[in-house]
């Protein structure tokens, strides 16, 4: 059967046609022709064709030039706001936190500057850090090193000013070293930022420094007197850790001073063993509690040991007027009795009125005086 019949036999029945190797390699070579033909056109055309798709998309032509980069300027310093004439507790604890510029920025020492400190051999290095304490072998103590010296005039009267909560506002307390006399004495509150570069800076400029102690108010717990604050109910070995972490505040300061509020009686006994500490360190103490007796007081009569307390306050919430009239009775006071304590709450209007006041006490046969030079011993 030849091939012709063999295809029309294979078309009848159904059945494939049988491969046939000759013509598959001749199908094979003739597209192998074509293929060739039409990639050398391609290879003819590429640069034309290239030229053309490029017109047809959109482009942006960027011109990539190095440049040095410039040195990187200085930061420009941020400068926090003042803190606010606060005077609550509560109030001052947020502005220490809101307000960085609470600490003091310089140094700088008047005339009478005090020399700085700690001097050696007056404290000693604790875990808090480095708490005062009296020299053994001289007998020298904090309070005679750090006091501000004093030659009162006999015969005159003599007037104790101490402000206390220094520290607690840069714009005060920058007030206060700038316009009251350097013999008035400034107590640094514990819960200021950086309590002890600011008894740095204030003894620096000739003010006595003295350390705010808090102690349980009368309406304890609101306001709270603070996180350090000596507790009647607390345990001895609490109330000890308190106070060493207070006395590491910082250096320089003759002693301790509390507020007016505090709630520490004579029949709080237990007590005794904190102050027989404070006075044993070679501290003084100076009681801001103006309506009744201390049991320190009778501790420091027994055993000689640096003490005072106040007898007029001058508050916050105090008219002109009224101000005024403090301090007249201020002095008819110190005629009377030979001497006055006053503590003073910073305000402009205190600041101000005991600027003015003190510059002419003179003038009446009175003298401003240390508040360590009133001290009883």
């Amino acid at each position: 059967m030849n091939k012709k019949a063999a295809q029309e036999q294979s078309q009848t029945s159904g059945h494939p046609a049988v491969f046939s190797v000759p013509s598959f390699l001749h199908g094979l070579g003739g597209g192998l022709i074509v293929l060739g033909l039409m990639g050398g056109w391609m290879a003819l055309r590429v640069d034309d064709t290239l030229s053309r798709l490029q017109e047809s998309l959109p482009s942006k032509t960027a011109v990539i030039e190095r440049v040095d980069a410039p040195a990187p300027a200085a930061p420009t310093p941020v400068i926090m706001p003042e803190s606010e004439e606060i005077l609550g507790l509560d109030e001052n604890l947020e502005s220490m936190e809101e307000d960085e510029t609470a600490a003091p920025s310089t140094l700088a020492a008047t005339g009478n500057g005090l020399p700085p400190a700690p001097i050696e051999g007056l404290y000693e290095t604790r875990p808090e850090g480095q708490v005062p304490m009296a020299n053994l072998q001289t007998g020298q103590t904090p309070f005679e090193a750090y006091k501000k010296p004093a030659t009162l005039i006999p015969g005159q009267p003599a007037i104790a000013v101490i402000f206390v909560g220094a520290g607690l506002s840069q714009k005060l307390t920058d007030e206060m070293i700038a316009t009251l006399p350097d013999t008035v004495s400034l107590s640094v509150s514990p819960y200021a930022t950086k309590p002890g570069v600011w008894m740095d800076k204030i003894r620096a400029d000739g003010h006595e420094v003295w350390l705010t102690l808090p102690l349980q108010n009368d309406t304890y717990p609101d306001p709270d007197p603070g996180p350090q604050t000596i507790l009647s109910a607390a345990s001895l070995e609490q109330n000890q850790a308190r106070l060493m972490q207070l006395l590491a505040s910082g250096a320089g300061y003759a002693g301790v001073v509390s507020m007016g509020d505090h709630n520490i009686t004579a029949d709080n006994t237990a007590m005794e063993p904190l102050f027989q500490q404070l006075f044993g360190r070679g501290l003084a103490f100076a009681d801001g509690r103006i309506d009744r007796p201390f049991f320190a007081r009778t501790m420091a009569v027994e055993n000689s040991y640096p003490y005072t307390q106040a007898n007029i306050w001058l508050g916050d919430d105090i008219s002109t007027q009224a101000l005024a009239a403090r301090l007249a009775e201020i002095e008819r006071f110190a005629q009377g009795s030979g001497h006055a304590v006053v503590f003073a709450t910073p305000t402009p209007a205190t600041i101000k009125a005991v600027a003015q006041w003190s510059a002419t006490l003179g003038e009446r046969g009175l003298q401003l005086a240390p508040l360590s030079s009133v001290i009883t011993q």
